[in-house]
């Protein structure tokens, strides 16, 4: 009926053998009315809904086709915000996240999706895009290949958290 493992299995064992010992009550005798077996069984459905939520990680060391658990976590946040669902908690750990992230849920009232970082580690999430293999170009201009999208546009610039000035054509300048 119960596994060996299960919490009620001692429990029903100890009541199985007292009813072994007396007479005229048996296990079938102990069934619950039918009403208290389907409030039962709605409050467990109930339970298993509600208190289903799941903890997510996410890792500088994880892969996004892992199963997001602390010991195979995620590679980026955005995987797990696409996997998130009401009640659901994302633990991030050590690291900077270059991503921008866009949860396809927000949870519900009372019950809403959380990210946060790994308890004592330090995370920061910038949507930015590093910019790497800078070479220099003309005097003491410098300059990086960048691949984007068609529909991807440079806003700002920042070299050790400095704003610079980004080289447009013409040149910034209207006539």
């Amino acid at each position: 009926m119960f596994s060996p493992r299960h919490p009620l299995h001692k429990t029903i064992h100890l009541i199985h053998q007292f009813c072994k010992n007396k007479d005229n009550i048996s296990m079938s005798n102990l069934r619950a009315p039918k009403s208290v077996r389907f409030i039962s069984f709605v409050g467990a459905i109930f339970i298993a809904l509600c208190g289903s939520a799941t903890d997510y990680y996410v890792a500088k060391d994880g892969n996004d086709e892992n199963p997001g658990t602390e010991e195979a976590p995620f590679l980026t946040i955005s995987k797990a915000a696409s996997v998130l669902q009401a009640g659901d908690v994302c633990y991030i750990k050590a690291g900077i996240y270059r991503e921008t992230v866009e949860p396809d849920v927000s949870g519900v009232s009372g019950n809403p999706i959380t990210f946060t970082s790994y308890p004592g580690d330090s995370v920061v999430v910038l949507g930015t895009t590093k910019v790497t293999r800078w070479e220099p170009y003309q005097g003491s201009i410098y300059r990086a290949p960048a691949s984007l999208a068609l529909d991807t546009r440079f806003r700002a610039l920042y070299v050790n958290g400095k704003a610079m000035d980004i080289a447009r054509w013409p040149n910034g300048m209207v006539s």
